[in-house]
């Protein structure tokens, strides 16, 4: 028979590791949070909700020669950005996203620095990140223990 403080002793300790298994399912689906910013910036979206714009003029966001000449940046040009992908967590409720691809030559790490809305996801992907990714397995984590 289960009892009231055993419910109680169940409950806190949910709540003592709940941040600890959001790490964790964030971690196990790095690369599925990744894709959705890689998703949202080849659609040419920033993290603030608004259109990726480069502040360094050079930059204009769009290709000036070549085949793709008048077509939005994908940041697939060399695969070294996208590969590059990952996720850096600051502590268990908060992490940001970066590339190791940016800084391998000045010019684009210019190019990268150009952008404030490049990395983070919007609301509509947040929302996809919390309520897909995230939320499911966090139930089953809180439902196993209650």
């Amino acid at each position: 028979m289960t009892t009231i403080k055993d419910y109680i002793k169940k409950c806190e300790f949910v709540k003592a590791n709940v941040m600890a298994e959001q790490q964790r399912i964030v971690e196990n689906n790095s690369q599925k949070i990744t894709n959705l910013n890689k998703n949202q910036f080849t659609d040419g979206l920033g993290s603030d909700d608004k259109e990726l714009f480069n502040t360094n003029r050079i930059y204009s966001g769009f290709y000036r020669s070549g085949e793709f000449i008048g077509q939005r940046y994908d940041f697939f040009n060399t695969g070294r950005f996208i590969q590059g992908l990952d996720l850096k967590f600051f502590d268990e409720d908060s992490f940001s996203m970066f590339s190791t691809g940016t800084n391998t030559t000045q010019d684009k790490q210019d190019f990268f620095d150009g952008y404030t809305n490049l990395f983070g996801l919007d609301t509509y992907y947040s929302d996809i990140m919390n309520w897909e990714l995230i939320y499911p397995e966090l139930m089953q984590y809180i439902k196993k223990y209650l």
